[in-house]
């Protein structure tokens, strides 16, 4: 008895080794991925005793993994981790998963993650933008009132699509801070109904943030996209109403507007324009209008180089036309609203 005990607990241990050994086998191995967008600027802020400049930039540079894995056919694991890349100035050696990061399940249901992730209503300016994260990029003027913020801290619910339809629903328990929600919370709530059917797509978005700088703000967004043949228009809606949460309430109500064209020249040379203005309803009706154009070069499937101009003309409102997803930037000067910064800028961007 004693002997076969000898040879029956290792072949045992052996056995669920081996087992353990397959089963770990079966998880893929996480995807790494990343971008490169580098870009040589020259910027003028307009202001009174400034002059242009010239800049390098990092434009949402960002490095990540990604991976799944398959319990069954109606239950998949999903997970990423995303960075920012700060290539040009290195921010001080940050480096923080501060991009879409979550750990989520997939299904013939949909999908449910939870982290930190851009909001539907986000999404909307992203699939219409012709200049993210460059020089003209509609953030510029449509992320002023807080809709095109992070979202920490959230659960976000994608529907399967449905005869060309996608709901998209979130909610963050707390999206201004890192901590809980018993002494900073500030609840955040974004939805979108998206229609996509051939080269026609459009989204309806409402989205509200508790607490955002002490104020509470209510957006609806619309947005549409029609690619044909060689020719990709784009269109963008924002009604925001910003209520303060101090002692007085003042309102503050504004309209944010957008065109763009994408045209390709050849096969590999994409000529782009587009305009975006945003309205203040108030006694002074204060407005600032971006303008900017720019060229492609699709040199390969995962490389483009590109040359952008782009310039705000303020009335009443100061934006400036580098701000957005960039480290090269114009300090919003306050009490300034009737200048015209500018920039011209040269980049390339990587995929891998």
């Amino acid at each position: 008895m004693y002997k076969k005990s000898t040879w029956v607990a290792p072949l045992l241990v052996s056995s669920l080794l081996a087992s353990g050994a397959a089963v770990a086998q079966q998880v893929a191995p996480p995807t790494v991925y990343g971008l490169l967008h580098v870009s040589l600027d020259q910027i003028d802020s307009d202001i009174e005793g400034n002059s242009a400049a010239f800049n390098t930039s990092t434009n949402t540079s960002r490095l990540g993994v990604k991976g799944s894995h398959s319990f069954d056919p109606q239950l998949k694991a999903i997970y990423q981790a995303e960075a920012t890349l700060y290539a040009t100035d290195g921010a001080d050696g940050k480096f923080t998963f501060d991009r879409d990061t979550f750990f989520g399940f997939q299904g013939d249901w949909g999908s449910l993650r939870v982290g930190n992730m851009n909001s539907p209503t986000k999404l909307l300016r992203i699939r219409t933008d012709l200049f993210t994260s460059q020089v003209g990029a509609a953030g510029n003027i449509t992320g002023t009132d807080g809709q095109d913020n992070w979202r920490r801290n959230s659960v976000f619910y994608t529907s399967p699509e449905y005869y060309g339809v996608t709901a998209r629903l979130q909610y963050s328990a707390n999206s201004e801070s890192t901590g809980g929600t018993q002494d900073a919370q500030a609840p955040a709530y974004s939805a979108s109904l998206e229609y996509n059917q051939g080269g026609f797509w459009a989204a309806l978005a409402y989205d509200e943030n508790k607490e955002l700088n002490n104020n509470n703000v209510k957006a609806y967004r619309a947005a549409a996209k029609y690619d044909w043949d060689t020719v990709s228009i784009r269109a963008f809606y924002n009604h925001a109403h910003k209520s303060s949460l101090g002692a007085e309430p003042s309102p503050d109500n504004s309209d944010t507007y957008g065109l763009g064209l994408r045209y390709l020249a050849t096969a590999k040379v994409a000529l782009k324009t587009q305009i975006h203005q945003v309205r203040r309803d108030n006694d002074a009706n204060d407005k600032a209008t971006q303008y900017a154009v720019g060229a492609d070069y699709l040199y390969a499937p995962n490389l483009t180089f590109y040359v952008n101009y782009a310039q705000v003309d303020a009335d009443g409102i100061y934006r400036a036309p580098t701000n957005a997803g960039r480290s090269a930037q114009i300090k919003l000067a306050d009490g300034k609203g009737d200048e015209s910064p500018y920039a011209v800028s040269v980049g390339t961007i990587f995929k891998f």
